[in-house]
């Protein structure tokens, strides 16, 4: 079970989809995660589909601080095995 279905899932694919949105129009990342109540990395995910892939609204790269330097970070990919 996952996204929408999850009894545990403080985000819904429609609060993504506006997530997405808002940082399109300049809300920054602290911002929406504090607004959805949600850690900054599990926004991220969001914003970047790392997770919530089925939400198709694109989003432009994102900034994310990572150990003190500021630098745009590429989404993840997790490989099975």
């Amino acid at each position: 079970m996952c996204g929408d279905n999850h009894c545990c899932s403080k985000l819904t694919s429609e609060k993504v989809a506006n997530a997405r949105e808002e940082y399109r129009r300049g809300i920054k990342l602290k911002e929406l995660s504090e607004k959805y109540g949600v850690s900054k990395t599990t926004m991220y995910d969001a914003l970047s589909g790392v997770t919530w892939k089925s939400v198709d609204v694109e989003c432009p790269p994102i900034s994310f601080p990572l150990y003190g330097r500021s630098s745009s970070i590429p989404p993840v990919r997790i490989h099975e095995r």
